[in-house]
This record gives C-alpha cells, sequence and structure tokens, in this order.
C-alpha cells in the first residue's frame, strides 16, 4: 500500500494486491501478508518501531519485510532538512543495530548476512553523502 494511487498502477498488478491507503490504518488480517516493503520511506519521518511493529503483525510465518534507506555508517547530521516536507535522517550503525535488536524481538530476523560496513557515499544530495542501505527481515516461525 502507499498513500499514492499510482501504486495501483505497479507491475504485477495482476498478481500483487497493491491498494492506495496508510499502511498504518490498512485494514489487513493478521499473519495474511506474505511480503512488505518499505522502499525509501523510513528516512522520512516513519518510527523504526512503529514499522517493524505493525509488519511483525500482517507479515505471515516466513513472510519477507524488505528495507531500503538512506544510510552511512557514522552519524551525519540532517537537523532541521525537510523532505518531501518531512523530517530526513539518514541511518546510521547505531540506527540499525537499534532497529536490528527490535526487530528480533518481534521475531524478525535477517535473511542472510548483515553488512553494516560502507566503502564509498556514492549519494551527495542536500550538502549530505551518504549510501542506501538494503534489508530483508524475515519472519520466524
Amino acid at each position: 500500500c502507499d498513500t499514492d494511487p499510482r501504486v495501483e498502477r505497479m507491475p504485477g498488478s495482476r498478481r500483487i494486491r497493491y491498494t492506495t491507503q496508510d499502511f498504518f490504518a490498512a485494514e489487513l488480517a493478521p499473519e495474511s501478508v506474505a511480503a512488505l516493503t518499505c522502499l525509501s520511506v523510513m528516512e522520512h519521518g516513519m518510527e523504526p518501531a512503529a514499522l517493524l511493529e505493525r509488519a511483525a503483525k500482517l507479515l505471515r510465518p516466513g513472510g519477507r519485510l524488505l528495507v531500503t534507506t538512506d544510510y552511512w555508517p557514522d552519524p551525519v547530521d540532517t537537523t532541521g532538512i525537510a523532505v518531501y516536507g518531512r523530517p530526513w535522517r539518514i541511518f546510521s550503525r547505531r540506527h540499525i543495530e537499534a532497529l536490528l535488536q527490535t526487530a528480533h524481538g518481534l521475531r524478525l530476523d535477517p535473511d542472510g548476512p548483515v553488512d553494516l560496513t560502507a566503502a564509498a557515499a556514492p549519494i551527495f544530495w542536500s550538502g549530505r553523502s551518504y549510501t542506501f542501505l538494503w534489508l530483508a527481515l524475515a519472519v520466524r516461525a
């Protein structure tokens, strides 16, 4: 689901149920979802713990949560910078480690090794250098 109605025209719409709505208010049954994606959203004001709690309730055993976010191992200050009318955060190693600890408590574990190093910062935007982090979490049965 997305708040942008264009989501309903995404590729695979014959096999994937896309909906226009607020993820936190979506009327979905517990353990009814095989996969959730949160692509470049979490860094724009979404609270990671709230995302993880909601995902853990909706995902069926073996389900996957795929997340991408702005990332740099060391903290990058984005105080006072708004993007798309929302606060902006570049997640650091400390943030992601805390996210993984919270996820584990909700029966969500990494779906493979997690590498929080970064050799280069290929993105330079709004005066900040960073990269993207891609993370897959799987629901323990």
